[in-house]
């Protein structure tokens, strides 16, 4: 008896570790694993890349502080528009950010970032769109941890488009999940996709709206092959209200989904076929379709009509478009040229995979090359699928997923003919990532034992997705401004006055006490900008003597020109080393004086002091003794 009741206990205790065990090495454990791992390399690639280095993020994040600030959404007027670039756009992805935007405190709902002169979308000498000061450093406070903050909203998205990727490869080959596992990871490790995952933007929203519409299309036009079993049971259910609701749950899903991306995008009207699509390729009678057809079109007039009728209001059409086509349009892409389309092409090709920044950061390429042989690699594999039944059944979802993929071309080379070369983005693809990632993965998953093609083709992504935030994208964006941490205790004061007893403040000055004659000494001063510079000032270290006779001086703008003081930002932090030539000076004690001053007019700036009373045109630092 002792024995039998010792033999259950074991058992008992052994049932919950067999289930735990069985859920590690399930698909669901496996694909939860990959989404938090996206999710810490996102965090990271949020964190790494500058504010607002990337396409119009700085007018995105101004859209959600301009509806924090004013509690109104915002017009596009020919003059001047509320905001700038992104005025056009549909509201939704904004309001989402608004918890963020109003932690704020009212005088910081502005973007404070100062443009790069410098920058030109092409052939202009700098990378950075944005000059980047030291407010910017770790760690962030105020409207810079707010914008980081805003940032992680998008990568969450991104883990929402993820899930939708790999219940869409489920559904297809539920008894294969290494194909839904892979058409998630290659999505999950793009480092193009985590790039523009890292960026305030309402196209995170976009996507994976959109990747649940085509989820829950794809779910649609499988029902009858994939759930006979469930038929017998909503036979028995038949005319019953629950009945009825699982009847119109897809439609009202559908209608939700797509009027959220029609409220978050102007752009998702290019996917309007693909839940009529879905719906005509379903099962069901004439009568049903064109009932579940007005659902669907009911539901996304509810949600996001009422935009698209404030547009007509406002601009006399529903999207706006001589707002937009008057900011945009460039009409350097003409699509009678072959020259145009192939340029289109490999923009296109090379964005979906990794090009950073403002269209200004490439990656090797090599690794374009690679990308390429990957999708051609692929396509051979699809139509080695095709040959080994690996679709069979599966055709209604391959017309929607490839639907899906044609109205995203089609989008992108319309936006082209509109914007001009800019717009072959892989971005503007991605809206449809669930079907190429699924159409991709099955073909990799063809050409070698054990899909070894698309375990290689994901460790390679896995590497790139880790790599490059280091070793590519930040060192891409250096920073003249020092870190707030790097820079040492104040042992001077003196603010260089424009006017209002504000500007440019002298904290610290190092240079040796002693030094020989006929040498270069060294000093280094280390400024604080207590507010933004009218002009660029030029600075001069003097080296007098007891009868005020100069016996070494220098003129220099700061950092060799690299750095000029219109370039500094409100916060920064600024340690300049100057050469100072020895070479005239005998031996003695002498004044180290330091000041501002205008290179064209030879104005200086008046200095006060901590008490904010005028001290001079300079400041003395200190005295150095020349041997």
């Amino acid at each position: 008896m002792l024995e039998k009741v010792e033999v259950r206990a074991r058992a008992a205790v052994g049932r919950p570790a067999l289930r735990a065990l069985r859920f590690l090495r399930s698909a669901r454990f496996a694909v939860g694993v990959l989404v938090a791992v996206y999710l810490v390399l996102g965090s990271v690639w949020a964190a790494v890349i500058p504010l607002g280095e990337g396409p119009d993020e700085a007018g995105h994040w101004d859209y959600a502080l301009f509806v924090a600030r004013e509690r109104r959404l915002p017009v596009q007027r020919a003059a001047a528009a509320d905001v700038p670039g992104e005025g056009h756009q549909p509201p939704l992805a904004y309001w989402l950010l608004q918890p963020v935007a109003r932690s704020l405190p009212a005088e910081e709902r502005v973007v404070r970032v100062a443009g790069n002169p410098q920058f030109r979308w092409a052939g202009g000498d700098e990378i950075n769109a944005y000059r980047h000061g030291s407010r910017e450093a770790w760690p962030w406070r105020g409207d810079v941890l707010a914008w980081h903050v805003a940032r992680l909203v998008s990568v969450a998205c991104g883990a929402g488009s993820l899930l939708f990727v790999w219940a869409t490869g489920m559904r297809l080959w539920p008894t294969t999940p290494e194909i839904a596992l892979g058409a998630t990871a290659l999505v999950a490790f793009n480092p193009q996709w985590l790039f523009q995952h890292a960026l305030v933007s309402n196209d995170p929203l976009l996507w994976v709206l959109v990747s649940g519409l085509v989820w829950l299309a794809v779910r649609r036009v499988t029902q009858p092959a994939q759930n006979q079993k469930q038929h017998g049971r909503a036979a028995a259910l038949q005319g019953s209200p629950a009945h009825l609701v699982s009847k119109l749950l897809d439609p009202l899903l559908l209608g939700l989904l797509l009027g959220g991306a029609l409220l978050t995008k102007q752009s998702a009207i290019a996917f309007v076929p693909v839940p009529l699509a879905a719906i005509w390729l379903g099962s069901g009678t004439w009568r049903q379709r064109v009932r579940d057809v007005t659902l669907v079109a009911g539901v996304a007039a509810l949600v996001a009509g009422w935009w698209y009728a404030r547009n007509v209001q406002l601009y006399g059409d529903a999207f706006g478009l001589s707002a937009f086509q008057a900011e945009f349009a460039v009409g350097d892409f003409d699509p009678g040229r072959w020259a145009d389309w192939r340029a289109g092409g490999e923009s296109l090709l090379r964005s979906s995979w990794g090009v950073f920044g403002w269209q200004t950061v490439f990656l090797p390429g090599g690794v374009y090359h690679m990308a390429g042989m990957m999708l051609v690699l692929g396509a051979i594999g699809v139509v080695m699928s095709v040959g080994r039944g690996a679709w069979h059944g599966r055709g209604r979802a391959a017309l929607v997923l490839g639907l899906a993929l044609v109205l995203a071309l089609a989008w992108t080379a319309a936006f082209a003919r509109t914007a001009g070369r800019v717009g072959w983005q892989g971005r503007f693809v991605f809206p449809v990532i669930v079907a190429w990632a699924v159409v991709l993965a099955c073909g990799l998953a063809q050409l070698a034992p054990r899909r070894a093609a698309l375990r290689g083709a994901v460790v390679v992504l896995a590497l790139l997705a880790m790599l490059l935030p280091g070793s590519v994208v930040r060192p891409a964006y250096p920073t003249l401004a020092a870190r707030p941490q790097t820079v040492p205790p104040a042992n001077v004061y003196g603010a260089f006055d424009q006017g209002w007893n504000r500007g440019a403040e002298l904290r610290h000055v190092d240079f040796p006490l002693r030094a020989t004659s006929c040498t270069t000494a060294t000093i280094t001063l280390t400024w604080y900008v207590a507010e933004p510079l009218d002009r660029d000032w030029s600075v001069f270290v003097h080296v007098a003597d007891a009868n005020d006779v100069l016996v070494a001086k220098l003129d220099a703008t700061p950092l060799a020109g690299r750095y000029p003081t219109t370039a500094w930002l409100l916060g920064d932090w600024v340690r300049d080393p100057l050469p100072l030539s020895l070479r005239d000076a005998p031996p003695g004690v002498y004044e180290v004086r330091v000041g501002l001053f205008d290179p064209f007019t030879t104005d200086r700036l008046d200095v006060r002091n901590a008490q904010r009373k005028l001290v001079g045109d300079y400041l003395v630092v200190g005295r150095m003794t020349v041997e």
